[in-house]
């Protein structure tokens, strides 16, 4: 690629054709995921759990009504981890599974199965974590609100990379939301309340950095 930048600068009569060509090996090195097997690199040999059994939703926000949190807030308690030991996060990943009402009928079952697009139903819950009861935005340090799960974590199978060090005593505190209200606003057949609660796990993967 470089190269052909170089035949650019030195034959002029040529630039357009030769940066053109370096455009597309640009465009196909961006679109390549050097990505190793799943599970590999960020398997951690440890993993912190919060585990959340019976998420469920919260009213949806109204503008005549202000005492209702957006959907970048929430009411419930915030799981606590107590980190054992020196610890490297290398990756976290969540997931969450429907807890059937039985009220539904067939056709309803079938659009709460449907409605998660997202691997292992990250788009139907937002998260957010931190340390100490402080509420931390979860990329980069910065505080901030909940934040969709699929843009925060990956699924099961491959973790989002991430590097966190955390020493022995620290606590991870892990906040969710129950979205499937906001996905599904107008309920189903049934004409009961919209959306449905959730099982809700978020795993952090990585390694104990004491000595044995």
């Amino acid at each position: 690629m470089l190269a052909l930048v170089d035949q650019a600068a030195a034959d002029p009569s040529s630039a357009r054709r030769l940066l053109q060509e370096a455009q597309v090996l640009v465009d196909q090195e961006l679109r390549t995921e050097r990505l190793p097997p799943d599970g590999y690199v960020y398997a951690g040999a440890e993993t912190l759990i919060a585990k959340f059994d019976r998420v469920q939703v919260e009213p949806l926000p109204d503008e005549d009504n202000p005492q209702i949190r957006p959907l970048s807030q929430t009411s419930n308690d915030p799981r606590e981890i107590k980190v054992p030991f020196d610890f490297l996060a290398e990756g976290v990943s969540a997931w969450a599974i429907p807890i059937l009402p039985t009220w539904a009928d067939i056709s309803e079952l079938k659009g709460i199965a449907e409605m998660g697009a997202n691997t292992d139903g990250r788009d139907l819950f937002s998260l957010s974590w931190g340390l100490d009861g402080d509420n931390l935005y979860t990329s980069d340090g910065w505080r901030s609100h909940l934040e969709p799960a699929a843009s925060l974590v990956g699924p099961r199978r491959r973790p989002r990379p991430l590097c966190w060090q955390l020493t022995r005593g620290r606590i991870i505190n892990v906040w969710v939301r129950n979205l499937t209200n906001a996905l599904n606003p107008t309920g189903f057949a049934s004409e009961r309340d919209a959306g449905w609660d959730l099982s809700i796990v978020v795993e952090f993967h990585g390694v104990k950095m004491e000595a044995a």
